[in-house]
């Protein structure tokens, strides 16, 4: 059997993949090689071991595109601190989802390319007519979006960290993820020049 992943992607493909070799082996009581070490020899795969080789070596290889002589290739990326927290929550996203119902709405977190080029992460609060309750995992903005019925929808990014007068609306509850602590806005957002905003 072969498995190979590709280099110059985001550390949670191991994350995720590795285990599952792991488990494969063990089921079947095979070895493995790994070629990620200098000199590979057949072993009872550790998931924490290779993990670790697989994000060294994208490490090198994005490190070496980055400083190519001719044409360093260099793209917007997700440090891997908040890849790290942004996987579990969208892995963990349906389930939520179903655990809470309909009353609830669990969204997804975009990406965006702030002013400097760095990738933010985003959700959206969509506020047309009565907004529905939902979570608000950490991020770096919240898109408060109107008048999706219109041909020109509004939307108004605030930095998640900035929006202090959104804190009384919320409250915290056990989300998917036990590290992480999402909010539910479970009051009504009204749209900008409503007499009570």
């Amino acid at each position: 059997l072969s498995v190979s992943i590709n280099l110059l992607r985001p550390s949670f493909f191991a994350t995720e993949l590795m285990p599952i070799i792991a488990g494969v082996a063990e089921a079947t009581g095979l070895l493995i090689i790994d070629p990620q070490q200098d000199n590979p020899a057949p072993e009872v795969p550790n998931v924490a071991t290779l993990i670790d080789r697989w994000i060294t070596q994208n490490d090198r290889a994005a490190r070496g595109m980055a400083h190519q002589p001719d044409q360093p290739v260099v793209k917007p990326y997700l440090a891997r601190e908040e890849a790290m927290r942004w996987w579990p929550y969208t892995m963990a996203k349906e389930t939520f989802q179903s655990k809470l119902g309909e009353d609830i709405f669990v969204p997804s977190i975009r990406f965006a390319l702030d002013s400097r080029g760095r990738v933010s992460q985003a959700v959206l609060w969509s506020a047309n007519g009565t907004a529905l309750a939902q979570i608000f995992p950490p991020c770096d903005y919240l898109l408060l979006a109107w008048n999706f019925d219109r041909p020109n929808p509004t939307v108004l990014p605030i930095r998640y960290d900035a929006a202090k007068r959104l804190h009384s609306l919320l409250e915290p509850i056990d989300g998917p993820i036990s590290t992480l602590r999402p909010c539910v806005q479970r009051t009504k957002l009204r749209q900008p020049g409503s007499s009570r905003s």
